[in-house]
């Protein structure tokens, strides 16, 4: 699935930074506040299971309890007509 273009919650997708097995990273924009950030978006396949998406919104509310400078931090977690995503910080 290809986001660049399109919206995600109050995000537009600009552009695939990387995928990997799991989860694609898109550069976007906050559309009201104008801020860049990185979406990271679990690849939605024609099957993806229940626990692959817990395990995702796992990994969201576990990043969001550290606060480290060596931590992206993450500022969103939502979902959007059935897909999740993770907003946070783009470095």
């Amino acid at each position: 699935m290809n986001l660049v273009g399109k919206t995600l919650g109050p995000y537009k997708v600009l552009a695939l930074v990387g995928q990997g097995a799991m989860a694609a990273v898109y550069r976007a924009e906050h559309i009201a506040l104008g801020r860049e950030v990185a979406l990271k978006v679990p690849h939605m396949s024609t099957r993806v299971e229940h626990e692959d998406v817990a395990r995702f919104r796992r990994e969201g509310k576990l990043l969001a309890s550290i606060q480290h400078p060596g931590v992206i931090q993450i500022l969103d977690a939502d979902e959007e007509d059935g897909v999740p995503y993770l907003a946070m910080t783009f470095v």
